[in-house]
């Protein structure tokens, strides 16, 4: 005959049980979670053909630039167990500003944004290719997931710099908990 002491712990595990499916009802709440820089970089990109492929090379065709930023997902996102195994964003990036450590043009010297003259795709989003859009309208770019493990979105240059020469250029990334990072390039030479 069962005693109320097997009888008990039952009971609290159905109530458990009961508890735990309820709860996955609720969205899963997250502290903010610190990025670390190390887990981002920025690849160039040499765009002349169909899709835009990583340059090796230190040297490339200054109407043919861009860079892709790669970051792991894991980082950028936390997998929640209720209701469906999904990542979300919970340092969401607020800002993204593109500047280039040479002078660019007589309007962009060093260290001034040249967020008008890049457009932006989310790779990492297969829905949205192969649409660009600007920077100003393309924040979401930087805070989508996908079942991918690396994260990565590719930043076109539309406007070539004004010269020829040595460019390094740079992006700080602002994000919602925590102070900005900022991710560098190589410095390659536009012919």
């Amino acid at each position: 005959m069962p005693n109320k002491y097997t009888f008990l712990p039952a009971l609290m595990m159905a109530f458990l049980a009961i508890f735990s499916i309820s709860s996955c009802q609720e969205p899963c709440d997250f502290s903010p979670y610190q990025i670390d820089q190390s887990n981002w970089k920025l690849l160039e990109l040499e765009n002349s053909g169909v899709e835009p492929i990583i340059e090796y090379n230190s040297s490339i065709s200054k109407e043919h630039f861009g860079i892709r930023i790669q970051y792991k997902m894991n980082i950028a996102g936390k997998l929640k167990s209720c209701p469906d195994n999904y990542y979300e964003f919970y340092n969401p990036v607020v800002e993204v500003i593109v500047y280039a450590m040479q002078d660019f043009d007589d309007t962009h010297a060093a260290g001034v944004s040249l967020n008008d003259y890049f457009i932006v795709r989310n790779l990492s989003d297969r829905t949205n290719l192969p649409y660009y859009k600007p920077i100003s309208e393309s924040l979401s770019a930087f805070v989508k997931y996908s079942y991918n493990s690396v994260g990565m979105v590719d930043l076109i240059l539309i406007q070539p710099p004004g010269h020829q020469g040595p460019f390094q250029f740079k992006v700080k990334l602002k994000f919602r908990y925590q102070d900005p990072i900022i991710i560098s390039s190589r410095t390659i030479t536009f012919y």
